[in-house]
């Protein structure tokens, strides 16, 4: 018996997340609970799934492992409620960027298939995107790695 995984967090929160399967990653964002965004990507015409058949011609099997990791973030709960979607979409756009720049752990092999957002350039906020990407990116490369390699010893 293996815990596949914990989820915690309010139901109306600010979240940035990423899933991988194979060797591709999705990084998106949410105002409510991941579970609950989660469950409508891995539907027959949600944006992860129908994303990996459409560009890539990749199904999911129903065997396979696939990663799903979020990151709450409570700078974006400081905004006033009618800013806090675009300050997601600012630390989304900021992760698809350091994701383009630095694979790293997913390895160079490995495809985006979530599209970035716009990045909110005129915008300013009680936070700086960029830092809060940086440290969720590390945050997601770390457990991503220790997950990956926790998957390799058991099939090793």
């Amino acid at each position: 018996m293996k815990i596949s995984g914990i989820l915690t967090g309010g139901i109306n929160s600010s979240y940035i997340y990423l899933i991988n399967y194979d060797r591709y990653i999705y990084i998106g964002e949410t105002g409510n609970h991941p579970a609950l965004r989660w469950g409508s990507h891995l539907t027959k015409n949600g944006s992860f799934i129908s994303n990996l058949n459409k560009f890539e011609g990749v199904s999911i099997r129903n065997d396979e492992d696939i990663f799903f990791i979020s990151i709450r973030c409570n700078e974006v709960e400081k905004e006033n409620i009618y800013k806090r979607r675009i300050a997601r979409r600012a630390i989304e756009a900021e992760l698809h960027r350091s994701y383009v720049l630095d694979p790293r752990v997913f390895g160079p092999d490995s495809k985006l298939v979530s599209s970035p957002p716009q990045d909110p350039t005129r915008q300013v906020f009680s936070f700086d995107p960029y830092s809060i990407a940086k440290e969720i990116y590390e945050i997601i490369t770390q457990r991503y790695e220790k997950w990956a390699n926790e998957k390799k010893d058991v099939f090793e």
